[in-house]
């Protein structure tokens, strides 16, 4: 993950303050690395329980491409993608997946054996990143109690 993609997903996760939704960005990538599709969780705005970031985006590059097949992109996520996302990505043939801050409650590597040779998960972002991921989820979350 680069410095300017960290800096679109907390630019983009803002969008869900407006809404209370709980404050989680993806971005998928092209083989440039390149940005070509992003999500923030809609699920409050939207009512819907299936509106992850990851989902969102991925359902945005498969129309934008008309396809279903997203083999040749990388996800990046701000939180650990949970099992439903699992799921979609796995659906959408991603086979990267990285993600900042560790899904304490839903991350699919606490509720899943992942035995995938075929799919990469891996951990990314600095400690200053990941931190400001936490807070912004500890902050969420303190006003809700």
């Amino acid at each position: 993950m680069t410095d300017q993609q960290f800096s679109f997903l907390m630019q983009v996760i803002e969008k869900t303050k407006k809404h209370n939704d709980v404050p989680v960005s993806a971005i998928i990538v092209d083989q440039q690395n390149n940005i070509v599709s992003f999500g923030v969780n809609k699920c409050e705005r939207k009512s819907e329980i299936t509106a992850h970031a990851e989902i969102v985006a991925i359902n945005k590059l498969s129309k934008k491409i008309k396809s279903l097949n997203l083999n040749e992109y990388k996800i990046i996520s701000t939180l650990e993608p949970c099992v439903m996302c699992y799921g979609a990505i796995k659906q959408a043939k991603i086979q990267n997946v990285e993600y900042i801050l560790d899904g304490t409650k839903y991350g699919v590597l606490k509720n899943l054996c992942i035995n995938d040779i075929k799919f990469t998960l891996r951990k990314v972002g600095t400690k200053d990143q990941t931190k400001n991921c936490q807070e912004k989820i500890e902050s969420f979350f303190k006003k809700l109690r």
